[in-house]
């Protein structure tokens, strides 16, 4: 009897504490937020006066942000780093970020004083010259990819990234007119360089036996093409590393990869490593909470793509 009401007891605070949560999470929306400068999130590499000059440009867009956009029900944790370049980006690359920590109640299921979650995966970065523009890279892998072909928009590219069942992820490219900081790879110059990396895997003995059965078949696909298919873009079902090849298909598949290389021609190389030649604006956002979606939105709205624009090749 007695364990029966005490588990009675814990499922009736347990029940008034979902319900003050929720009353809580309805009024948080409506309570100020403040801004914090995460210093240990701070990061820098560079010459002094390329760092000098890209944080006057970091600090540009933080004031840009918080001219028109004051977290709600939060603390807006931010920071900036700061990396020299990277071959064959001839641009520094360097940040700014912003993670969204939503306020909790107490165990005591007492409001004030407001104590932020420890951790959130909803952010937004704002990165000049990023080598995420280029995505991924896996060790010994050294091709790149999307996930998904761009969508031209006013003033700017979208990605629609895959953030999983929870999450909302996305972002803006924003570019010289017209341009891109990379290329597509076509379906033949995806097969020679599989070849390449396959040759590669040849010469460790452990793997040649199926290395040899790989650049077999993939020799086999490249001499069925067509000159027409083999000028196509190449999109890959599935990973496109060169042991995970499972063959090329459409635009519209919904697990697909399409390889890129870095468009060199688009960078203006006569411009200092610490100039901006591209902005990408990376959202991550939880799809239910209403609190972060609020402020997601918010801040987005305060984000000037023209202001962005404006500071490529100064």
């Amino acid at each position: 009897m007695k364990t029966y009401l005490t588990a009675i007891l814990i499922m009736l605070m347990a029940t008034i504490h979902l319900k003050a949560q929720r009353r809580f999470e309805t009024d948080l929306i409506k309570e100020p937020g403040i801004w914090k400068n995460r210093a240990l999130g701070n990061s820098i590499s560079g010459t002094a006066a390329e760092v000098a000059k890209e944080k006057t440009i970091t600090a540009a867009i933080h004031n840009m942000v918080k001219q028109s956009f004051s977290p709600m029900g939060m603390l807006a944790d931010y920071s900036f780093s700061y990396v020299k370049n990277n071959p064959p980006n001839p641009c520094n690359y360097f940040s700014y970020q912003v993670y969204f920590l939503k306020y909790n109640l107490n165990e005591a299921g007492s409001a004030k004083p407001y104590q932020p979650t420890t951790s959130s995966n909803t952010n937004i970065r704002i990165i000049a010259n990023g080598s995420e523009a280029f995505t991924l890279n896996e060790p010994n892998e050294p091709l790149a990819y999307i996930t998904e072909f761009p969508v031209q928009k006013e003033g700017y590219y979208f990605f629609n990234l895959r953030g999983g069942d929870d999450r909302n992820a996305y972002s803006w490219l924003i570019t010289y007119d017209g341009k891109l900081p990379f290329n597509y790879l076509t379906k033949q110059a995806y097969l020679e360089w599989r070849r390449a990396a396959i040759l590669e895997g040849i010469k460790l003995p452990y793997e040649n036996v199926l290395n040899k059965d790989l650049l077999k078949k993939n020799e086999e696909l490249l001499n069925s093409l067509s000159a027409k298919e083999r000028d196509e873009i190449a999109v890959i079902e599935g990973a496109p590393f060169a042991n995970e090849f499972k063959g090329f298909t459409d635009k519209d598949s919904k697990y697909k990869t399409i390889p890129i290389v870095p468009n060199l021609n688009y960078f203006n190389t006569k411009l200092p490593k610490s100039s901006v030649q591209f902005f990408e604006v990376c959202v991550n956002v939880d799809k239910t909470d209403k609190v972060y979606i609020s402020n997601i939105a918010a801040m987005l709205k305060a984000i000037q793509i023209s202001t962005l624009k404006n500071m490529l090749g100064k």
